[in-house]
């Protein structure tokens, strides 16, 4: 076989696949559309107090969980770095071990695990996302961890500058955005009870935000974004500062 009619029947094979799958496509088109508008039908998109036990869960369900005692609850509170991002936290947590002197005594009298809360009608709340987590970081003997929304990294502890029972300052090694190394200066600050704003600044960020330790997760509202069959658009009606 001649190589002019190996390209011909590689033209036909072709065109007679792209014809076949065109035909499927068209067939297929009205059952895709009845299956969206069926996924439409069951987001949930009215946010409301709500105890998750007279829910249905098989089924995406946007509520405010104030029970303060849920399965919700547990799954934020019980939520273990570790599960998630195995693997690759081992590794570079290894890796700062070996290199970074150890702060573990000094940080003994500061809290070390905090999550992000986010603020809706003025009020503390805390986010179960319908993908990933929010935001948690974890102080180590040596390292910053930030955990989340869906990826993870530590940074290595260079300093502590200040640490009492409300606050603590440090500094950490990190690179910027051209690849160079860089100082980077976390401040946690006690602003009332259960309430902490944390205070990040290097050559190329500076953000704040408002968290809490695992002790204080019951003390606020929990808004669910839960969706056991499908991943939906995540909740946008937090207040902006």
């Amino acid at each position: 076989m001649n190589i002019k009619t190996l390209l011909l029947l590689s033209l036909i094979t072709c065109f007679s696949c792209s014809q076949k799958l065109s035909t499927v496509s068209e067939s297929q088109l009205d059952n895709t559309s009845v299956d969206i508008i069926q996924i439409e039908n069951t987001i949930d998109t009215i946010l409301e107090n709500n105890n998750p036990l007279s829910l249905d869960l098989s089924q995406h369900q946007l509520f405010i969980d104030t029970t303060k005692n849920s399965t919700f609850y547990q799954k934020i509170i019980n939520w273990n770095t570790t599960e998630r991002f195995s693997i690759s936290l081992d590794t570079t947590l290894e890796a700062i071990e070996n290199n970074t002197p150890s702060y573990e005594q000094h940080l003994k009298s500061f809290p070390n695990h905090f999550i992000s809360l986010r603020k809706l009608k003025n009020q503390f709340v805390i986010y179960d996302r319908c993908d990933g987590n929010d935001q948690r970081f974890e102080i180590h003997k040596n390292a910053i961890l930030f955990c989340g929304p869906l990826e993870s990294y530590a940074l290595p502890i260079q300093n502590i500058v200040a640490l009492n029972p409300e606050s603590i300052q440090l500094e950490l090694k990190g690179l910027s955005l051209e690849n160079t190394a860089e100082t980077i200066n976390l401040t946690i600050e006690k602003i009332k009870d259960y309430i902490y704003q944390f205070h990040y600044t290097s050559l190329s960020q500076n953000y704040k935000q408002y968290v809490t330790t695992i002790d204080g997760i019951t003390h606020f509202d929990l808004v669910v974004n839960h969706c056991p069959q499908y991943k939906v658009l995540e909740f946008d009606g937090f207040d902006t500062e």
